[in-house]
């Protein structure tokens, strides 16, 4: 099948049997191969940290503690500002060409490390990043919002979360195999090999509509569904866009309609509420401290620190590959309610650990590791891609790259403060009161989801906004589907 696609370059080569939906799985794949980088680059900071503060190790001098807390952070301090901006940018300049700084920062980063190996540049080169977690978690969900159907956006918007823990994986495999320049050499090639390919990528056809390239948009979005331009759906598709273009060009500026319309504040205040909750959920303190749980568990003999990493990345995996077949089947809700319930249960059996052991009790060292492990599984497996799901559902195009960037940028504020504060909690409360607090935050997000959180899954933003607003009896909630 020709569809005569001048505009999508060696992507046009790809064609499949009429109706097929193979392309919008590839971009979604494609889209989200940055965050699998970027998931590299977080996950760097673990297995490496020994050869940096190690007198034979690359750099010159050992890094000191307090560099080291600079080189694992400061990503999160420039996150922030450029999440509020990203959304600006890639109204401006479109989704594709605000992606494209995600793997060109990520390669920068890898580049600068490789030349000057010390850690000044290094704590400098990761700063660079911010750009990279950025775009990676404000506008790949949007892009993939924009290339998907209804009835598939939450499989391919879950993949965000799937790409991270993919990352993280990849980079401990790595340092177990490889030495350190090897490791940031591979990791360059990797990105500046996604930079490439990607730019023969398409724009969205939301996007192209706002420009007024309706004879492109008409041809992405042919390819996108596997039909010729010609096709009905497509006519229908594009019109419903077009439309939809003209009203949204007629209403407020988008911060101002942001706010003054209740449904949508409504809908911003939901979708910021468990985007909040689920980084407050212990997952990256988890991975932090995973050496501790280990130990504690008297596991430490019989795996390398590396090897339990692997471990704990492979349930990160699991769970996230899970998430991509559940949260279509299930619906959005129920998965939400069901895994924040269970994440939030494996804390609260981990935190009774750290507090009984505490105490001079004795407690079965594989309590620590199956709580610790359901806790990831759960966070992995609805509890951290499912807000990332409904956050570009609940907006139109107008306001979507606004939202994302304001929401995720408080995502940032909240890991930079979490990570931050908890060597103060720990010490005040206690292990064990810490992680009582994150299972708190778990059984929240459950009861804020059951109650307030709408059923977005196959569903345009008018059907959403009118359940929110009483109009549509919500969906009963079966959760015996999901436990």
């Amino acid at each position: 099948m020709l569809f005569g696609m001048r505009n999508l370059g060696l992507f046009k080569y790809l064609r499949w049997r009429e109706g097929s939906r193979v392309n919008q799985y590839v971009m979604g794949v494609l889209v989200n191969f940055p965050t699998v980088c970027f998931g590299m680059l977080m996950g760097w900071v673990s297995p490496v940290t020994p050869q940096l503060q190690s007198a034979q190790g690359p750099l010159p001098r050992p890094m000191t503690d307090g560099e080291l807390g600079w080189m694992a952070s400061v990503a999160f301090c420039t996150a922030v500002p450029m999440m509020l901006v990203s959304g600006v940018v890639a109204d401006r300049m479109g989704r594709k060409a605000t992606l494209m700084l995600a793997p060109l920062s990520i390669a920068l980063c890898w580049l600068l490390i490789i030349i000057w190996t010390n850690s000044a540049v290094i704590i400098l080169a990761r700063t660079i990043t911010g750009v990279a977690a950025a775009v990676c978690y404000a506008i790949s969900p949007v892009y993939v919002k924009e290339v998907s159907d209804d009835d598939i956006r939450g499989a391919l918007g879950s993949l965000l979360i799937l790409a991270q823990n993919l990352g993280f994986v990849i980079m401990y495999v790595l340092c177990t195999v490889l030495d350190f320049y090897s490791v940031a050499y591979v990791s360059l090639a990797m990105a500046a090999a996604h930079a490439v390919v990607f730019l023969n990528a398409p724009d969205t056809p939301s996007y192209l509509i706002k420009c007024q390239r309706n004879e492109e948009a008409a041809e992405v979005l042919a390819w996108l569904r596997s039909v010729e331009v010609s096709d009905k759906r497509v006519t229908e598709e594009i019109s419903k866009l077009q439309a939809d273009d003209r009203d949204q060009a007629n209403e407020k500026p988008a911060w101002r309609d942001l706010f003054s319309d209740r449904t949508t504040r409504k809908a911003l205040y939901i979708s910021a509420v468990i985007l909040i909750l689920q980084e407050f959920c212990g997952y990256l303190i988890l991975l932090t401290y995973a050496s501790t749980v280990f130990g504690k568990a008297n596991v430490g003999s019989a795996l390398t620190a590396n090897e339990q990493t692997i471990v704990l990345g492979c349930v990160l995996f699991i769970g996230s590959v899970c998430a991509c077949f559940l949260i279509e089947k299930v619906g959005r809700k129920p998965l939400l309610a069901a895994t924040s319930t269970l994440s939030g249960l494996g804390m609260l059996v981990l935190g009774s650990w750290f507090y009984v052991t505490s105490r001079g009790h004795a407690a079965p060292g594989w309590v620590p590791i199956t709580a610790m492990g359901l806790s990831l599984f759960c966070a992995a497996a609805g509890f951290q891609p499912t807000p990332f799901v409904i956050m570009p559902e609940m907006f139109t195009f107008k306001l979507r790259g606004t939202v994302s960037s304001l929401t995720i940028a408080l995502t940032g504020i909240s890991d930079f403060v979490q990570t931050e504060a908890f060597p103060y909690v720990n010490a005040a409360i206690g292990l064990h009161g810490a992680f009582w607090i994150f299972a708190a935050v778990g059984f929240v997000c459950a009861v804020f989801t059951i109650v307030c959180v709408p059923e977005t899954r196959n569903k345009s933003v008018e059907e959403i906004y009118a359940e929110m607003r009483g109009e549509k009896k919500t969906e009963d909630i079966d959760c015996s589907t999901v436990l």
